[in-house]
């Protein structure tokens, strides 16, 4: 409760604090086991089960063996009924277990699940069930390690992290489910990160009068120790959440509801009224109140509210949890994530060669390349210079010589962008402000250029790189794609390169339109991904820098396939002379 007193007091106070409770909800059950705890008042003081009756006259089921998860396994379990540790009946048989459960499914996606458990000074990751480390143990070492120093930071205690069945094996428990499958099916391809707190003391010989009966004046400085742990904990898996394998969250996600409904603080609205208020902070108000039905504001309106999911900086790209060799490493994308800060090599590893392990050993395959392996990771250009999909609100524009209005408050496109002829407009338009409330930047303005970087082309990288997509022109058109014009003459080119009469062809396709910004103004190699031989080679302008000649040759004097631009023109300075 000190935890939970402790944010609602730093609320409005402290900024890493309000950033953390705006962008997320907060689910706190201070007791699991009602009935056992009010039997540690008048009978027996360390009773660890609920009250339930059993078999042969005993009573009790202990609730962290009783969770769906790895239950019929019986590790670190018993079968009988007068045990401390019975597992009961079934999965999620007691009405403890089975009420909390069902009330993290239908309030999921959950990120994150924290259980307080006494005693030990350790912070306990999964799997318990088994000795085998998780998908994620090394994200969870990391972790739990800056968890550690800042507990250690407060008053110099000392807390050790170990996996759950490095302290004993145990199965059904609170930990494994959160991080397992207990949550698979209605986590959107989210898995919760879980961790289990044991707190002091360290053990029976470091104060024997203590154990698990710590004194009424040690609950404060526990949880002073506790609190910027938690911190840290909540930040992680708000920022980076965890996937099962690569899943890419549900474009149906992102649609704002329609109709009125009402929100707690006591009115209706709608989301479209939300997304068209010019008063920032009556919308910050209405998009942290919850819909009377219990809903989320940001899950109700995603859109108006600035949902992370719709706003991310990587779109819907996400990192496989695939283990592969690269630059003679065995690796994995949370690897190269974390050596993006401190690692010179980490650039180099994104544009090699990702290599698949059979059987632990690497199949010499050049197909893909790390930074298609680890999008988000890598920071792959597809996904930080995409066009996001969604419709936007952008404040009205004015004639900076005349302050005269030119447009009024819109609902605008990316898509629409590339209608705007007069690019000394569009520029203006994209740096208008986009209503909306986000986390990313704080109190920092949403600028359109944010939601349209290839429609803006404020950054060259974005800009100069040829869309690899069906373009959304009319079906009757037969030119669809960038690389339709590569066998057009001259003429005809110039018809469909030419901003003012095909804008979106023109500015979709600057590579293989000639655009002279992009070729010949301190040209740039791309980043992108390359494809050769049909697609059965990939390869990157830094793995063609570091080639021998022949290698060189091979691509820099053909065409890639997806687009049908020779690789000296993607590679200027990778292909020198060539």
């Amino acid at each position: 409760m000190y935890i939970v007193h402790s944010l609602v007091t730093l609320y409005g106070k402290d900024e890493a604090t309000t950033n953390l409770l705006k962008n997320s909800e907060l689910i706190v059950i201070p007791i699991v086991n009602p009935d056992g705890y009010v039997y540690t008042w008048t009978n027996d003081r360390l009773w660890r089960k609920n009250r339930s009756q059993k078999k042969n006259g005993c009573y009790g089921t202990d609730l962290n063996r009783n969770y769906d998860d790895h239950w019929n396994t019986g590790i670190g379990t018993s079968t009988n009924p007068c045990s401390s540790v019975y597992k009961g009946t079934s999965p999620a048989s007691e009405p403890e277990i089975a009420s909390t459960t069902a009330y993290f499914l239908k309030n999921a996606p959950i990120y994150g699940a924290i259980d307080i458990h006494a005693y030990s000074q350790l912070i306990l990751s999964p799997l318990g069930w088994t000795t085998k480390l998780s998908p994620d143990h090394k994200v969870f070492v990391n972790l739990m390690d800056k968890m550690e120093k800042a507990i250690e930071s407060v008053h110099g205690t000392g807390y050790t992290s170990i996996r759950s069945s490095g302290l004993y094996p145990t199965s059904g428990t609170t930990g494994d489910w959160f991080y397992g499958e207990g949550l698979k099916t209605n986590n959107g391809g989210v898995r919760a990160y879980s961790v289990t707190f044991e707190l002091l003391p360290r053990n029976t010989r470091d104060n024997k009068k203590y154990g698990f009966e710590l004194p009424a004046e040690q609950i404060r400085p526990n949880g002073e120790e506790l609190l910027p742990s938690i911190m840290i904990f909540m930040k992680t898996a708000i920022e980076s959440p965890l996937w099962y394998g690569t899943p890419t969250p549900s474009n149906e996600f992102c649609v704002d509801k329609s109709g009125q409904f009402s929100v707690i603080a006591g009115y209706s609205t709608s989301c479209k009224e939300i997304h068209m208020l010019f008063d920032r902070e009556k919308r910050q108000a209405i998009c942290e109140s919850i819909v009377t039905t219990g809903v989320m504001m940001t899950h109700r309106c995603p859109i108006a509210c600035a949902h992370w999911k719709c706003y991310s900086y990587v779109g819907s790209c996400r990192d496989s949890d695939e283990t592969f060799k690269t630059l003679n490493t065995v690796t994995t994308c949370k690897e190269v994530k974390f050596l993006k800060e401190t690692n010179k090599l980490y650039r180099s590893i994104c544009f090699s060669h990702a290599q698949p392990l059979i059987n632990g050993v690497a199949v010499a395959k050049f197909d893909v390349l790390v930074q298609e392996k680890c999008p988000v990771a890598c920071l792959n250009i597809k996904c930080t210079c995409a066009d996001m999909d969604i419709p936007f609100v952008s404040e009205a524009s004015f004639n900076s010589l005349t302050n005269e209005k030119v447009e009024d408050v819109r609902q605008r496109t990316c898509k629409s962008l590339y209608g705007i002829k007069n690019w000394e407009y569009r520029n203006v338009v994209c740096l208008l402000d986009i209503f909306a409330i986000t986390p990313y930047f704080g109190n920092n303005s949403l600028k359109v250029f944010y939601m349209c970087p290839k429609a803006c082309g404020f950054q060259k990288k974005c800009f100069c790189r040829d869309s690899k997509k069906l373009l959304s022109l009319p079906k009757k058109v037969t030119t669809r794609q960038c690389k339709d014009i590569s066998v057009y003459s001259t003429e005809d080119k110039k018809h469909w390169c030419t901003e003012s009469k095909q804008p979106l062809f023109a500015r979709s396709c600057p590579l293989i339109c000639g655009n002279k910004y992009c070729v010949e103004e301190k040209p740039e190699d791309s980043v992108d991904t390359l494809s050769f031989n049909n697609g059965q080679i990939h390869t990157s302008c830094w793995l063609i820098s570091t080639g021998d000649g022949e290698y060189k040759k091979r691509f820099c004097n053909n065409k890639e396939t997806d687009l049908q631009v020779y690789g000296s023109v993607l590679c200027p300075i990778a292909c020198g002379g060539f």
